[in-house]
């Protein structure tokens, strides 16, 4: 079984990563930019979210299964189903590839800019602590995608080279954030413009992530010179 860990201090774990991860396969733009949410979009799906939205969703939920069965990582099929169970089989996923757990506040992750992190030098995940024996679904929900968010990455750097950063990010954004997306924009009418506020929730989170690496990856390189 895999070790647990609290922690006593922010994570500070990106330089590790960093170390561990050092990736040449940059997609900024020429001049630096990272590319916008739709620019990522297109690139990666050669599809404009903006002008064809119900194809891109058919894309996005497409890959997500894609994802799922392309490292294992479980996923929720039934929206009707228990996140509970869900994220006890993605313990169980952790624990079977070797995953250790770090326990921090979500406080403490904050002030790293995220909501989980994997580290890659010693397998292991930095994440809130979660009872869930006695969390709401919802509770159980959210961590449960974090966790499949991370997991993602770890498998990533088993399975996965020569992939962009923003490719990275989206192979765990389509896994972790679709059934989020779905549910936050659920008020939306006309069908249409939920499958392009859906697909731009995934290519933000795309777009955001890829920042605060790439932000992280400038600070480290610059104290290091």
């Amino acid at each position: 079984m895999a070790d647990i860990e609290t922690c006593d201090s922010t994570t500070n774990g990106f330089d590790k990563v960093v170390l561990q991860n050092w990736s040449d396969n940059e997609d900024r733009n020429e001049d630096g930019a990272i590319p916008t949410s739709n620019e990522i979009c297109k690139r990666i799906l050669g599809i404009d979210y903006m002008d064809e939205p119900e194809e891109a969703f058919g894309c996005v939920l497409f890959d997500s299964f894609e994802v799922s069965q392309k490292y294992g990582i479980p996923i929720l099929e039934d929206p009707t189903g228990s996140y509970k169970k869900l994220a006890h089989s993605l313990i169980e996923y952790a624990y079977n590839k070797g995953v250790e757990f770090r326990f921090c506040s979500e406080d403490e992750l904050k002030q790293d800019g995220v909501a989980a992190l994997y580290i890659p030098m010693n397998n292991t995940i930095v994440i809130s602590p979660i009872d869930l024996d006695n969390c709401t679904e919802l509770q159980a929900f959210i961590w449960a995608s974090d966790l499949s968010h991370e997991l993602v990455h770890c498998m990533q750097l088993e399975q996965s080279h020569n992939m962009s950063k923003e490719e990275e990010e989206y192979e765990a954004h389509v896994l972790a954030g679709l059934s989020i997306a779905w549910i936050l924009t659920k008020d939306i009418t006309p069908e249409e413009l939920r499958y392009r506020e859906t697909v731009r929730y995934i290519f933000d989170g795309v777009e955001a992530s890829s920042k605060y690496y790439y932000k992280q990856l400038d600070i480290f390189s610059k104290r290091n010179r």
